[in-house]
């Protein structure tokens, strides 16, 4: 019963952050879409912006970051957080993606929780890979996006997506032109005319 009880509790608190943050998340949108910067705000509207982001899990100070960081030309599509809160990950309607660390300092795991590992990562990747391929054993760029999106909440990078599995070698060039310009291949001297 007491484990029960603590359970309940600790969803509920999660529960709590998680409407914090998606309350923030609309916010931050709303002015962002509205034009209307941080240090345009009342001291009343900072402090409640304020209160949202560090019930929702994140460091003081991330909504002056993200206002001024989040490219006011383009439409957001998605904004994800990593697990545990270290990078917001932006993507916009036109198919680029940001990706800005919070500055959380997440707290130390239990030695008992379970722990994603990079073999993981991988075995989750080629799962959806062999899902999704076609015919010419290829995937669509939607489906490295779910990866990498994916790939992120489990913990990895970016970079470490790109060295496992690099797009190019997963995609026609077709695909590879509208996989957003975050999860491109770098190209080199000799690769400038690929797009």
């Amino acid at each position: 019963m007491f484990i029960q009880a603590e359970d309940k509790e600790y969803n509920r608190a999660e529960d709590a952050q998680n409407d914090a943050l998606a309350n923030w998340d609309a916010v931050t949108q709303a002015l962002k879409d509205s034009g209307i910067a941080f240090e345009d705000l009342t001291d009343s509207q900072r402090l409640k912006l304020t209160q949202l982001e560090v019930q929702g899990g994140l460091n003081e100070g991330t909504s002056a970051f993200v206002l001024q960081a989040i490219d006011q030309e383009k439409e957001v599509f998605t904004k994800t957080y990593s697990p545990d809160k270290t990078q917001l990950i932006v993507s916009y309607k036109d198919g680029t993606t940001d990706v800005f660390e919070t500055g959380f300092i997440p707290e130390p795991e239990d030695s008992d929780d379970v722990k994603i590992t990079d073999a993981t990562r991988v075995s989750n990747a080629n799962t959806t890979i062999q899902q999704k391929q076609g015919s010419d054993k290829k995937i669509a760029w939607e489906t490295y996006v779910d990866m990498a999106r994916d790939w992120i909440s489990q913990g990895g990078t970016v970079g470490d997506l790109r060295v496992a599995f690099p797009p190019e070698t997963l995609m026609n060039e077709g695909n590879l032109k509208l996989l957003p310009s975050s999860l491109r291949p770098k190209l080199t001297n000799d690769d400038d005319n690929l797009f």
